[in-house]
Parts: C-alpha cells; structure tokens; sequence
C-alpha cells in the first residue's frame, strides 16, 4: 500500500472521529479499512487547491454534492469565483445538485473567526496590500468605501452569502447549525476535493480522491451534517428550494 496514501487515510479518519465522535461514529469507523493507494493524495493549502474544486465541480455529469462552510466559498479574495461559477453551471444542466452550507448565525461566527475585528482595524491601518483587497472587494459589490468599517466590511461579506444564495436557489439546498469541519464537493459519486479546517479557521490541509470507498464514507458524514444537524431558530430545517 502506497505509504503517502496511508497517511492521508489515517489523518481523514482522525480528524473525522476526533470532530464528531459520536454524531458520526459509524460512518468514521468505516475509514478504518480503507484501502489509500495513489487515488488519493495532497493538494497543499489553501488556495492551492481552488483551481482542483472548480474542476471537479465542472466534471460533475450526473450528480454533484458539496458541504461547506460558505456558499461564495474562497470569494472574498477572488479564489472562489470560478467554484461558483461551476456550481451554477452544473446547477442548470445536471438532475442533483445537493448543497449543505452553514446557517446564518453560524456563518457570522465562522466569519469573525476568520477576520477578527481588532485584527482587521490593524490591517486596514498598517497593510497597504491588505486595505487594497478589501477595497476591490467592496468596490465589486458597489459599497462605497470612502467611509471604510469593520461593520460596513461584515454586512458586504453577507450580501455576497446571501446573493449567492439566490444564484444557487434551484439545488437542494441546506443550511445548518453545527460545526462543518471537513468539506467536500464531489462530482458523479467518483471524484472529490476533501478540505480540513482547522479550528482557527485555515485550510492548510486538502486532498483529491476517487477512492469509492473514501467518497462513500464522505457522503455518510455530509448525510450527517444534513439530518442531524440542529438548524438554528428561525432556520428551516431543511431549505431546499
């Protein structure tokens, strides 16, 4: 057996038991004899992998299954348009396009977590590279950045979940209220992106698979993340439009 294979196979099934040891105990123990060969390997981190989603995504002839943490995944910076892009795509040309997302209040959390207020105040004062993006990001959703603010910031990033959203409304759609460590976009049942996060919220970790017995074992957690997950009130417990 592939040694680099293994790895990824032992480090899947840990991080999947140690996050969800008792919603998803089952399916976590079927990764314990997955048999890694060169199916499945590294993709680096974050946004090396990008281009890999998007591909994969665009592949997806019969059915395409996603589960992650924003709907405009990666978009902020411009890595996750063309993941959008295909997602659309395929929402209009194929029968089963299933997307699980975090819910509102959820995503608000991931967010902060992602761009910590005092942190961002610093950045915008001190990194001219880092004012610049997120300029171009206001200027592209037309919000006037002549009055530049952490609040006006926030609100701009869920005007783009929220648009998203609305460009997404004929999948089958689910919003949850729960943690969402892993995330997959899997194309035919056959090819998958797989995504770690890490509790501070980077993505340093990736892989590509056609492992059929790994992506099964990944749909039994994205079915979790789906039917067990508790929405958050006011949420439907299941947004399928």
């Amino acid at each position: 057996m592939d040694q680099e294979g293994e790895i990824v196979g032992l480090a899947v099934a840990f991080l999947l038991a140690w996050y969800h040891s008792r919603e998803i105990r089952d399916t976590a123990a079927k990764l314990d004899v997955v048999q890694q060969s060169l199916s499945t390997h590294s993709l680096g981190p974050f946004p090396g992998f990008v281009d890999k989603i998007a591909e994969t995504v665009r592949s997806a002839e019969s059915s395409l299954v996603v589960a992650c943490d924003f709907p405009s995944y990666g978009q902020f910076d411009g890595h996750g348009l063309a993941i959008r892009q295909a997602i659309e795509d395929r929402i209009g040309h194929i029968g089963k396009v299933e997307l699980t997302f975090l819910d509102p209040q959820r995503r608000e959390v991931a967010r902060k977590l992602q761009f910590p207020e005092e942190r961002w105040t610093e950045s915008m004062k001190g990194d001219a590279r880092a004012r610049a993006a997120v300029v171009k990001f206001l200027e592209e959703g037309r919000v006037d950045t002549s009055n530049l603010t952490y609040p006006l910031f926030m609100k701009a990033l869920r005007d783009r979940e929220e648009t998203t959203l609305q460009l997404f409304a004929r999948a089958d759609i689910k919003q949850i209220n729960d943690d969402m460590p892993l995330f997959c976009w899997i194309a035919d049942d056959k090819r998958a992106v797989i995504v770690v996060q890490d509790r501070d919220g980077t993505e340093n970790s990736a892989f590509w698979t056609t492992d059929e017995h790994l992506i099964a074992a990944l749909k039994g957690v994205i079915r979790r993340y789906r039917e067990f997950a508790q929405p958050s009130s006011g949420v439907a417990p299941n947004t399928t439009r």
